[in-house]
């Protein structure tokens, strides 16, 4: 299950969203399909999602995405 941030008093939704990505975001990012992820998800091989009150679908945070390329010695993909 996804963990839920809640937003209260904190920086403004906008501020955060920028270090959040969807799941064709991410999927751009390293070079697989928004497919793919879902796969590896889906076998415990990709990281979770969040899930922030406020926005529609889930997000991956840039630095979960980061770790995962470096625990898996990729990089991502040209021009990101």
């Amino acid at each position: 299950m996804p963990k839920q941030v809640a937003i209260g008093s904190g920086p403004p939704l906008v501020a955060l969203t920028g270090h959040l990505l969807t799941w064709t975001e991410a999927a751009a990012v390293i070079g697989l399909s928004a497919r793919t992820l879902r796969r590896l998800n889906a076998a415990g091989r990709f990281p979770e999602p969040v899930v922030i009150a406020g926005l529609r679908g889930r997000r991956f945070r840039r630095e979960d995405i980061a770790r995962w390329l470096d625990a898996a010695g990729e990089q991502p993909v040209q021009g990101e």
